[in-house]
């Protein structure tokens, strides 16, 4: 996300809008194949963040859970958080085979973006595969 177009620092606005809005070169965004275009300064910039996790496994448990919050300072000033539920299978030897992490990210949580631009849903949900290393080498 670190330039404006990602970050949703640009507006995006159809033919007549553009028209309406002074826009310089109507000519060649009435031959394009899309109706939309981005007006704004485009630029490119460097977003610093810090992220904290907590991972928790009961004793003698195969699953957990996971936290994680991450704050992006700058021009691109978001507080993004994450709630897994990391699962381990364990092989017959009694070793992790394999990490499963299904989990629910939340975007954009002080509504840094949404509430200006109106894109709608900030959530999201994934699952995480991994292979432990002495899997593979051994």
């Amino acid at each position: 996300m670190n330039n404006s177009k990602l970050s949703h620092a640009l507006d995006k606005t159809d033919f007549t809008t553009y028209q309406n809005l002074g826009g310089t070169d109507p000519l060649y965004f009435a031959g394009m194949k899309n109706d939309k275009v981005y007006v704004g300064n485009y630029e490119t910039f460097v977003t610093p963040s810090i992220k904290g996790r907590f991972v928790y496994f009961p004793p003698e448990s195969h699953i957990g859970i996971s936290l994680i919050a991450e704050q992006s300072f700058g021009k691109y000033n978001l507080l993004n958080a994450r709630v897994g539920i990391p699962v381990v299978l364990i092989n017959s030897k009694k070793l992790p085979a394999a990490n499963f992490e299904f989990y629910v990210l939340f975007f954009d949580l002080n509504n840094e973006v949404a509430s200006e631009k109106k894109y709608g849903n900030n959530m999201s949900v994934g699952l995480h595969i991994g292979i432990p290393f002495s899997r593979i080498m051994y």
